[in-house]
């Protein structure tokens, strides 16, 4: 791909200055048109040393409206991120709709830098594709436009920039041994960038090869891609608001005998129980053990997300007490979740769990989740339908890109019954005590019992997977489902720790 890529193209300084401050100020009322538009704008700005990053950062930021943009420059993870999950960082950082945000290298250094330096498997690269992939699919089909530039220079030319940025006491400190090192080796590093654009340049996010030898032309074409590229997320945009106003002239199929069908859900067999004597004497024992294979899962560096969804009134929040009572209060986080904030709905709707995603050796409980874009928001009318059918698929591969980066997942339905609900409420309306955890909302999502349900059957069913299971937890019962819930967290962290190796602990080291 790269061998056809003209580096010495160049452009004409009379066509420069009639085509450059055009594109300038269009590409300016662009970015005002997003703004309005609220459409989120992404440009990665990837390729060689001295091929232009810089320059063409410049340029941008003399045109882009500043109150608008950011800009992220990529370095090597800190060690404080390297437990985190590697992709966590550049989620913290997309945009909120209508900005733009400018990554100077991104998350490819993964799949170049690290690749090339030897520190990642084969399986960790293969893995590493494919959560690009699938979480650049999922930024576009939210909306977003990614845009992404590789700047590309011969081996030659790479090197006279070398030498003549060394020359000049100006840019003397843009040149580094770890850059003539990269030189070096620019024929491996080469090969990485071929595959590099060729697994990643999909249809929603297409690679921009442009050739860097002539600056003119470099900028030209950087801001001609940016301007055609932004008019064309706006025309997408505009046609899909169209087509969601378009009104269903035929009325959807249904066949009567798959609605009278027993779903998972009444499938559970809910007289489940556990007697106080029983509950108290496992109750102790199991919290035991989870705190010291929690501490061993520490120790082993396993981070842990524990995911709780379930009936108003199921009983979360006892579990959750239960499970936490007895571990070590620094390696564990409950994260509870309610409405989304403005910031927040201002963003793809899994941004805000990636910022929670647990570091190593830490144990996370989600008090409900991402699970709330198809159920609640699938209900109530929060997103499309297109949305939140596309959902299911967008939360395996989430968690996919989860587990393969070493994090333990397990998922919890508290199921009980809708008899057993209105008891439960009916108790807390009457103790003052528990009277503030009823709500007008417990009522209206009770008046939608069947329709949740539905919705909870279609979550088990498409999202129940070998690598992040859901377990469905008895619930009439609460001493049942409390024992149930930690028993099943630590079964997981016994197999979680099979085989892994304790992480070194850093001292100091010996003359």
């Amino acid at each position: 791909m790269l061998e056809t890529v003209d580096t010495n193209k160049k452009l004409e300084k009379s066509a420069y200055k009639e085509w450059f401050p055009r594109l300038k100020f269009e590409l300016r009322e662009l970015q005002q048109t997003a703004r309005e538009a609220k459409l989120p704008i992404i440009i990665i700005l990837e390729g060689w040393h001295l091929a232009g990053k810089s320059d063409s950062m410049r340029h941008l930021a003399e045109a882009l409206d500043p109150r608008g943009f950011r800009v992220h420059t990529t370095f090597p993870p800190t060690e404080e991120e390297r437990t985190d999950h590697w992709l966590q960082r550049f989620w913290e950082r997309f945009p909120e709709k209508g900005r733009v945000v400018v990554f100077v290298r991104s998350w490819y250094y993964r799949v170049l830098h690290e690749r090339v330096e030897g520190t990642m498997t084969d399986e960790q690269v293969t893995h590493a594709f494919q959560a690009i992939n699938q979480t650049e699919q999922m930024l576009t089909a939210d909306g977003a436009v990614v845009l992404k530039f590789w700047l590309h220079i011969s081996r030659k030319e790479q090197k006279r920039r070398l030498k003549s940025a060394e020359k000049n006491p100006f840019d003397r400190y843009v040149v580094s041994e770890s850059d003539w090192e990269a030189y070096r080796l620019y024929s491996e590093y080469e090969r990485s960038v071929e595959e590099m654009l060729e697994r990643t340049s999909t249809h929603g996010a297409q690679w921009i090869i442009v050739g860097s030898g002539d600056h003119r032309y470099r900028r030209l074409r950087i801001f001609q891609e940016l301007c055609e590229g932004i008019v064309n997320g706006l025309n997408r945009q505009r046609l899909k608001k169209e087509l969601a106003g378009v009104k269903k002239s035929t009325k959807e199929m249904s066949v009567p005998v798959l609605e009278e069908m027993p779903t998972i859900l009444d499938k559970v067999d809910l007289t489940k129980t556990l007697d106080s004597e029983t509950y108290d004497r496992k109750k102790v024992s199991l919290q035991l053990r989870l705190r010291r294979t929690h501490n061993e899962s520490h120790n082993h560096g396993i981070p842990m997300v524990n995911v709780f969804e379930g009936w108003d009134a199921a009983g979360k929040g006892g579990a959750i007490r239960r499970l936490t009572a007895t571990l070590d209060a620094r390696y564990y986080r409950v994260i509870p979740i309610g409405k989304p904030t403005p910031e927040e709905l201002n963003r793809h709707y899994l941004w805000r769990f990636w910022r929670h995603i647990p570091k190593d050796g830490v144990l996370t409980i989600f008090d409900r989740s991402w699970y709330g874009r198809v159920m609640v928001e699938r209900i109530e009318g929060f997103c499309t339908e297109e949305e939140w059918r596309r959902a299911y698929q967008e939360i395996n591969e989430f968690e996919l890109q989860l587990f393969n980066a070493g994090v333990v997942i397990n998922k919890f339905w508290l199921h009980i019954s809708a008899e057993e609900q209105l008891a439960r409420f009916e108790s807390r309306a009457e103790d003052p005590h528990k009277s503030w955890k009823l709500t007008d909302e417990d009522w209206r999502n009770r008046e939608k019992w069947d329709l949740y349900r539905e919705a909870v059957d279609d979550m088990i069913k498409r999202t129940s997977t070998t690598y992040a299971p859901w377990t469905i937890v008895e619930g009439n019962c609460k001493r049942y489902a409390r024992v149930k819930v930690i028993e099943t967290v630590c079964q997981t962290l016994d197999k979680a720790i099979e085989g892994r190796k304790p992480l070194k602990k850093k001292g100091k080291k010996k003359k």
